[in-house]
Order: structure tokens, then sequence, then C-alpha cells
């Protein structure tokens, strides 16, 4: 049953205007010959079928995007896909303009979990141990034992606490703007962030996440896009999910369990020493600009996971989109 294919639908993207968050430096200009490539996007949205919390059978939308050339795949030889997870408030789409280059290297499965986009998994049950639990759940209807595993802010931390729990699953992981312990100034924001969508409203927590998310270069290079980035943020979301998945990125009391530091703790007993994977199997990225989870933060926890790659980006928090081509180029060197 969790094999069974609900839908699909055709997702043709000509532009990112409907995509949250924004497009970075990778905009197309007349002097670039493949410029249309990444803009001119066709993926089906899949759905998988797995149990909620309650029992019932709640659908999951992702994508499985395989573009790599054919004699990178024939003799049977299986190349270990990239699983991309996704931050607060994103979707599928949020990650557009990312899908042609890397799938082009590997195949690319970009997962909408619990309270994100079109999965119906029920938002009130998010814990990082239920996000655990799910993604153990998803993989297994994919057939997929290995993976190479992605996660942006959110996303990185779902993905931190999956593979400090699954390692044999987890070959190489990338997270980036995952702090060891949030900075005073991103727990402001994301107190207030809180603090809108218990009033309902989603609209000032969408503009709080899109201007302390952009470094101030960006946001004065780009600000005729933000309100565009917005409405996409509140046409994708609810208060309700929202909330859930911030409220969770607020946990930072050293002696919980999935806290940032206690999934570094077992990822160095059972991830790094004595793996018989890649002995650098861990890559953290840090925007210098990041005011939600801060550089110096993230860049400590690089250090308290033996031999893990930091790699320090020009942005704020949302590298991905402000600096898209040199994350997915040091993301594709990472991974090999």
């Amino acid at each position: 049953i969790h094999e069974r294919l609900v839908g699909s639908e055709m997702c043709i993207r000509d532009s990112l205007r409907a995509s949250s968050y924004g497009d970075g430096d990778s905009r197309p200009t007349a002097t670039t010959a493949a410029a249309a490539v990444p803009y001119t996007l066709s993926y089906q949205y899949r759905y998988i079928m797995i149990p909620d919390v309650t029992g019932d059978l709640c659908s999951v939308r992702y994508i499985d995007v395989d573009a790599t050339p054919t004699n990178k795949r024939e003799d049977g030889v299986v190349v270990t896909p990239l699983v991309l997870f996704l931050g607060t408030g994103q979707t599928v789409d949020s990650f557009a303009q990312h899908v042609h280059s890397i799938s082009s290297q590997r195949r690319l499965i970009i997962i909408e979990l619990r309270g994100q986009g079109k999965t119906q998994l029920d938002a009130q049950y998010c814990s990082m141990n239920q996000y655990v639990v799910d993604i153990k759940l998803i993989f297994e209807a994919l057939r997929v034992d290995s993976v190479h595993l992605c996660g942006f802010s959110f996303g990185g931390r779902v993905g931190l606490a999956f593979a400090s729990l699954h390692p044999a699953i987890v070959e190489k992981l990338s997270i980036t703007a995952v702090p060891l312990t949030r900075p005073s100034l991103g727990k402001l924001i994301l107190d207030s962030c809180c603090d809108s969508l218990q009033s309902g409203h989603l609209r000032e927590c969408a503009w709080s996440l899109v201007l302390n998310g952009y470094s101030e270069d960006y946001l004065n290079k780009h600000g005729s896009r933000m309100e565009g980035i917005v409405n996409a943020l509140v046409a994708n979301n609810n208060a309700q999910s929202m909330y859930n998945l911030i409220r969770l990125s607020k946990v930072d009391d050293s002696a919980d369990e999935f806290s940032s530091i206690q999934c570094c703790r077992r990822l160095n007993s059972s991830f790094s020493i004595g793996s018989t994977h890649s002995p650098q199997r861990m890559q953290v990225i840090a925007g210098t600009r990041d005011r939600i989870a801060g550089w110096d933060p993230v860049r400590e926890l690089s250090r308290r996971v033996d031999q893990s790659l930091f790699v320090s980006i020009d942005s704020g928090h949302l590298s991905p989109f402000e600096a898209p081509t040199l994350l997915r180029s040091e993301l594709l060197r990472f991974i090999g």
C-alpha cells in the first residue's frame, strides 16, 4: 500500500515568480547560452501513501528526477540518489531553479514533509522523532536504502536528526544554516514569527522570514521581488503548520534528544568513526550574514562532528536562493 501512486500532476515552470523565496544569482542573461534551461523546467509531482500517527493513510508529495546521461546508469550500477529536505514554508517549487542542474548530475528526490506543501500528514503531530519515523516510511515506500541527504534550515535539522539515528542509510550529509545553538537575534526573529502566527497573522510572519532571511545587499538589489515572494509563502502555507515547524526550530535545550548538540554526539559515535563509507561524510554550509542561524553557531556545529567539511558563503540565511550557483557547486563537489 505504501507504493501506491495516488496521482500525478505536470508542473511546468517558465519562471520562478510563483516559487517561495527567490532566484538569486542564477537569473539568465543575454550572455549565457544555456540560460533558458533552468527556467523552463518540467517535472512531475508524485504521491505516495504512508500511515499517519492516527493510522490513517495520507499522501506525501515529492518529485523524483533523474536526467543523468544514459551511460551513467548502464550495467545495473545504482547511483546513490540525493534527497533534499526543505526549509520552513517551502515547497518543491521553491527549489525549481536547482532541479535541472542537480538532476543532470545525479538522481534528485525532493520531499514535502509533514506540514509542508501538499503533503497531507497532520501537522499537529510535528516532532523531530515523528519526522524520523515519517522519513523511514517514505524511504521504504520509495525502495531507497542508501541516500545522500541535503537539508536547508529546518530541513537541515531534520536531516541531522535522521542521520544521527540511521547512519547506515545516509552515505553523506550536507546541511545548510543549522546552528549548534541559536543566537539571540535568531531567537528573537523566531519568537516574533511565532507571536504573529499564534495571532493568525501569516503574512506578517512571511515578511519577517523574508526580510531577515536575505542579506541587506540582496534586499537592496532585489527589493522589488520581495512582495511576490511573500505572496507565494502565504499562498503555500497556513498559520498553524508554519507555527508547528518554527516551534520545533526554537528547541535549543542541549539535553533534548534532538538538539543539535545531541545529534552531533550521536554522529560522532556512529557516523564518522569506524565508518565503511568515505571518511568525510558531513558538509556544513553557513552564510556569513545569516541573522537567523548565525555564522559562528553554524561553524561551531561543524566543529562538533569529526572530519566535517565547513563551507562559508557570502549570503544571508537563504543562501540556496541568494547564492544558488555557488551553493549548488559546493554540494555537488562534496557528494561527488
